[in-house]
């Protein structure tokens, strides 16, 4: 089976080799330092998780959000913020858009591997209800005797 694919985007090239390193042994890891990057890898491949810095150079984190959940609404987008302990405009906006989660830090190893886990793991179960969701409509169409 196929390792889920995640983006990275982030214009700090320490910290997207660091989560590059984090996440590289579990995930099959693109990398994009900008915005205009991030937008090119999502024009042209499908990721099942994006892992975007709120302050990203040319576009930021929020329009990367706003441009994955318009076009590919089943990507799970989790936005890295550096505000510390405290609740940002950023991340509010964040999850009013959709995101799955927002990181305060993206420097935690553990943190962000289980972000990301959490991310794959809700990404897998949609798919299977919609599966399951399918499946159940085409037996009700099956039996004509049974309410819909």
């Amino acid at each position: 089976m196929a390792l889920p694919r995640v983006l990275i985007a982030d214009g700090d090239r320490y910290a997207m080799r660091f989560l590059s390193r984090v996440l590289g042994d579990s995930y099959d890891v693109s990398l994009a330092c900008d915005g205009r990057e991030a937008l090119r890898q999502l024009e042209s491949q499908r990721f099942d998780i994006v892992l975007t810095d709120a302050d990203l150079p040319a576009l930021g984190g929020l329009d990367i959000l706003r441009y994955v959940k318009a076009t590919s609404p089943d990507t799970e987008v989790i936005l890295v913020t550096s505000d510390g302990d405290r609740e940002s405009p950023a991340e509010a906006a964040a999850m009013g858009a959709g995101a799955y989660e927002c990181l305060r830090t993206a420097f935690d190893p553990e943190v962000v591997m289980r972000a990301v886990q959490r991310a794959v793991d809700h990404r897998t179960l949609c798919a299977e209800i919609e599966r399951l969701h399918r499946e159940l409509r085409g037996a009700r169409g099956l039996h004509t005797s049974e309410p819909p």
